[in-house]
């Protein structure tokens, strides 16, 4: 008898187990907020055995998964806010950019309206040339020092002489060479000489007589005067010369939009590289081109290399 109860009782707990696992296996098709919907009062002990097993399961699925979500969440807004703070930093970089370009570009055209200006032209009616002279333009970077010493510079203005009966114009690049040394008075007393003479005797006037354009192109020099000023006890030197340029000179630096660079020698003293600038000369020939009606195609030439520069300033 006993025997049987016990065989009946193993039975029972068996049955009632497969039953709570056949539950929990209905259950776990069930999502979380089922579960938590699911009347329990009409449950029997095995039902809310297993409500009780699948809840715990679907409570612990659904932390693990509102976790991850979270996790998920927070890399996307890490990522966005990288993404945003990237995209500012680069719209920062670009305005950053633009605003100094459209400086540069302002200051472009201030330069060139400022040597337009500059430029004056003079007319003379017992004269067959008009003459057109370029604002003065300084130089006194590395180079120009180490080739003249401390104190050296170099000052220069394009001059141009047209003839409306002939419509034909020469130019000239006219460079002053500036360089300073000590002159002791006690030896301009000694020798009874000027300044100038002084340097003469101690050789050193820079005398360049050779001009030369990027390609080799030589061009002719007139070495026009030479004197000293401002002598208390070191005296500043100056040599001017005349290069003489043909328009084309000019004309192809400004197609090329380079400057135009000639290098200036001496059999004396060490060779000295003269830039003028591209924006120097759109000014002088923007000028240039009001002297006569025959000259008037090359300020039209000239507007839209203006154009593209304002165009910067406006963006």
């Amino acid at each position: 008898m006993k025997q049987i109860l016990f065989i009946l009782l193993i039975f029972s707990v068996s049955f009632a187990t497969q039953a709570v696992d056949e539950l929990t296996k209905s259950y776990s098709e069930m999502s979380y907020e089922e579960l938590k919907a699911v009347d329990k009062a009409a449950l029997d002990k095995n039902a809310k055995k297993a409500l009780k097993k699948a809840l715990s399961k679907a409570k612990k699925a659904e932390r693990t998964r509102i976790k991850a979500e979270k996790k998920v969440l927070r890399a996307r807004e890490k990522e966005a806010k990288a993404k945003l703070k990237a995209e500012k930093k680069h719209m920062a970089i670009e305005a950053k950019k633009k605003l100094k370009a459209r400086k540069a570009a302002q200051r472009r055209l201030n330069y060139i309206n400022d040597v337009h200006k500059g430029t004056s032209i003079s007319k003379d009616e017992f004269e067959a040339n008009i003459k057109i002279r370029g604002k003065s333009g300084t130089q006194s970077d590395y180079a120009t020092i180490s080739a003249l010493g401390n104190g050296g510079s170099l000052k220069y203005f394009i001059r141009g002489y047209y003839n409306p009966t002939t419509s034909t114009g020469n130019f000239q690049l006219y460079v002053t060479v500036k360089f300073s040394e000590v002159v002791p008075q006690d030896a301009l007393e000694a020798f009874d000489v000027s300044p100038a003479a002084y340097a003469s005797k101690k050789g050193w006037w820079k005398n360049y007589n050779r001009a030369a354009l990027s390609g080799g192109k030589s061009r002719k020099v007139h070495e026009i005067d030479q004197y000293a000023k401002d002598c208390a006890y070191y005296c500043n030197f100056y040599e001017d010369i005349a290069i003489v340029l043909d328009l084309k000179d000019i004309a192809n630096s400004v197609e090329n939009r380079a400057n135009l660079r000639i290098k200036l020698s001496s059999r004396k003293t060490k060779s000295i590289i003269i830039n003028i600038p591209y924006d120097y000369m759109l000014g002088y020939l923007l000028r240039l081109s009001e002297t006569d009606s025959r000259l008037a195609s090359i300020g039209e030439i000239l507007q839209p290399r203006l154009q593209e520069i304002r165009a910067i300033t406006l963006e």
